[in-house]
């Protein structure tokens, strides 16, 4: 079985492990995270707010007195931790709930002086578009090259883009990959949770956000994949097969409301919202992208795990060019009560293959003139 912190409370005890994983990248430490949890009345949402601003506040105080002390590296690590644990204490917080847009702004402030401490430092940006601005964070790659490869992450409507960093920035930054880290076209604290962002909207946007990596002198143009996580899986699916620029996309099934899983999955095969894929048909989006994909899932979607498996097979019946997560190839459907979900690190590795092969093949191309 897996384990539960609190057995009668799984959405409890899924975040809780979801801040726990987060130690794998610096922006939790295990010992804090017990802490927090025996202060926690699971169902209470007071007091799950009460235990992780309290270590959120306290981090924050020892970063900037660690600044103030020129130990920017100690500043740096305290900082993402902060903003880790703001963005904890915010869960479940009604929308209409005061303290969530002031904890969100404490989470942003606390992103953007970890941003600052980097080296090379990384800056907020905000990308023109239509009538209002994306806002993002440019996470320049460590590799040193004069023009990086780029990932460009998408989130569900109404997450914020800080979760990028918390889960991925550090590993994606030590594979010399730069990150565009951006928020959906809705304010932020104001979308409710879970809610669908007008897909023509989210689609025209990040295509913008593809002008913008294109336009910087940093970054390889010929090497921009695409991330989304969990509700953001579809909107990268679905750019990815409007755009051809993009050179990999990953369309991670994590998914944090698995009902909805099916509509992403089916949405992702060319379907209407609410059904479910069934004979593996009217897969239009999967057909029109045209860079490399990998689907992915998560324990929060296993009821979804069979849909993934046709989705691939039709794939690659099909000829086209896409690949599955790895502990999923023995097309074997795990069981939800003791499957255990592999280190993400895996769709790190994807990319940075991927984009690594585009490159070999453009340098091909070239020598072939």
């Amino acid at each position: 079985m897996i384990w539960m912190r609190w057995p009668q409370h799984e959405l409890y005890s899924l975040q809780f492990m979801r801040i726990l994983q987060f130690a794998e990248s610096g922006a939790s430490t295990v010992r804090e995270c017990y802490l927090a949890a025996e202060q926690i009345r699971p169902g209470d949402s007071d007091s799950w707010y009460c235990a992780w601003k309290r270590f959120a506040d306290d981090n924050r105080a020892s970063a900037q007195r660690m600044m103030g002390e020129g130990h920017v590296r100690l500043a740096r690590d305290m900082f993402l931790r902060a903003s880790a644990y703001y963005r904890s204490a915010e869960l479940f917080l009604a929308d209409y709930d005061q303290r969530r847009r002031r904890v969100l702004d404490a989470m942003e402030d606390c992103s953007l002086q970890y941003l600052r401490c980097l080296d090379p430092a990384a800056e907020r940006v905000d990308i023109r578009h239509a009538d209002e601005s994306i806002a993002g964070y440019f996470i320049p790659g460590a590799n040193g090259a004069r023009k990086r490869p780029a990932v460009i992450c998408v989130d569900g409507a109404g997450e914020p883009k800080d979760g990028h960093l918390f889960r991925i920035a550090a590993r994606a930054i030590s594979r010399g990959l730069s990150l565009l880290l951006i928020d959906l076209p809705w304010p932020m604290g104001q979308a409710p949770r879970g809610f669908d962002a007008d897909r023509y909207g989210v689609e025209t946007a990040i295509s913008t956000c593809v002008d913008y990596l294109m336009a910087r002198a940093d970054v390889d143009e010929k090497r921009i994949a695409i991330y989304g996580d969990g509700l953001g899986a579809s909107y990268a699916a679905r750019a990815a097969s409007l755009d051809t620029r993009f050179a990999a996309a990953v369309c991670d099934g994590g998914l944090f409301d698995s009902s909805y899983g099916h509509s992403v999955l089916g949405s992702f095969a060319g379907q209407p919202l609410g059904r479910t894929l069934d004979r593996g048909v009217l897969h239009g989006i999967a057909r029109n992208i045209a860079c490399p994909f990998l689907i992915t899932i998560n324990w929060d979607c296993l009821p979804d795990t069979d849909a993934a498996m046709k989705l691939f097979g039709y794939c690659r019946s099909s000829g086209i060019c896409a690949d599955l997560e790895p502990s999923l190839l023995n097309e074997q459907l795990p069981d939800r009560r003791t499957w255990i979900e592999p280190d993400r690190n895996f769709i790190l590795d994807w990319i940075t293959l991927k984009l690594a092969e585009r490159h070999q093949s453009g340098a091909v191309r070239h020598a072939d003139i």
